[in-house]
């Protein structure tokens, strides 16, 4: 099953500094502007709290972003280093972990909420005090931030359905060994851990997507694309949902797992249950995919 190409702006740890700089920045001189006051003025002066706050966010949540999308890439470097046989990989039953949880999501769209609402909280305190000296300026800030508020009710909405997802049941999964090899076969059980009433269809998937990235003016662009996808385990009835055991099977010609600094290729193994009126269960694994003619020399 092939699907087609798909853009979306990329962030290198090594550019994220560059990105994150302007927010930074803001919250540098909010804080000098705010704190330093007193001494610039030779006067007693309050200090401005809603701008303080602002800037606090704009330098903690900058740190907390660089942080994770750091490492990030420190991991994905580690899996290659395994694939490439630079790091020992050690067979056996192995049970795999998301590439994210449902509580790092939530944490995830927290911290980007508080970052943008932090962020337009501070324009929105000085359109107010815009307002308070009625400087006519006032009114086109405000209708000038309707969209930046938008986005942010938009983020809180994410905040919620995430939240709601933390009460989801749980799957498991467990596979005989830690990598693939083409033309082989992997054995997996799952396992779900809570209500399983709850869900009206389990779908278990194994697909390879190719990651192309290139330069499009000043942007760094990713071209994405599902190369080979098919399913492992499809269920509709509840009694069968709950645990069970599949195989998947890889046919040799495909393209094994790659890294370059360009071009990826990755294979995941995806977990999605549909649950009525409810967040979905969404659950994805990276198995990585060996070529067919590579002996596994450094397993132990």
């Amino acid at each position: 099953m092939t699907k087609p190409l798909s853009s979306s702006t990329q962030l290198k740890p090594g550019c994220l500094l560059l990105f994150l700089s302007p927010f930074v920045f803001v919250g540098l001189l909010l804080l000098v502007n705010h704190l330093l006051a007193p001494l610039l003025d030779g006067r007693a002066k309050s200090i401005e709290w809603g701008s303080v706050f602002g800037g606090i966010f704009c330098l903690v949540i900058s740190g907390i972003a660089y942080w994770a999308i750091t490492k990030q890439s420190r991991d994905h470097e580690a899996a290659r280093k395994a694939i490439l046989g630079i790091e020992p990989i050690i067979p056996g039953e192995r049970v795999l972990k998301p590439d994210s949880t449902p509580m790092g999501k939530l944490v995830a769209l927290i911290l980007m909420m508080l970052f943008w609402n932090g962020v337009v909280g501070v324009f929105l305190y000085q359109d107010y005090e815009m307002f308070l000296r009625g400087e006519a300026m006032a009114w086109f800030l405000a209708i000038f931030m309707i969209p930046f508020l938008l986005v942010g009710l938009f983020l809180m909405g994410l905040v919620a359905h995430a939240f709601l997802g933390l009460f989801n049941p749980l799957p498991v999964v467990t596979v005989s060994a830690p990598v693939l090899r083409l033309g082989g076969s992997l054995d997996l059980e799952w396992k779900i851990k809570g209500s399983v009433s709850r869900i009206s269809r389990l779908t278990i998937a194994f697909e390879g997507r190719e990651e192309a990235t290139y330069q499009s003016g000043k942007n760094t662009v990713t071209d994405k694309n599902v190369f080979h996808s098919f399913v492992v385990v499809e269920k509709t009835v509840q009694q069968e949902m709950g645990s069970g055991r599949a195989m998947i099977r890889i046919p040799a010609d495909m393209m094994h797992t790659f890294k370059a600094p360009s071009n990826t290729i990755k294979w995941w193994l995806k977990v999605a249950g549909e649950i009525r009126n409810w967040p979905d269960i969404e659950s994805e694994y990276e198995i990585p995919v060996l070529p067919a003619e590579m002996k596994a020399s450094s397993w132990k």
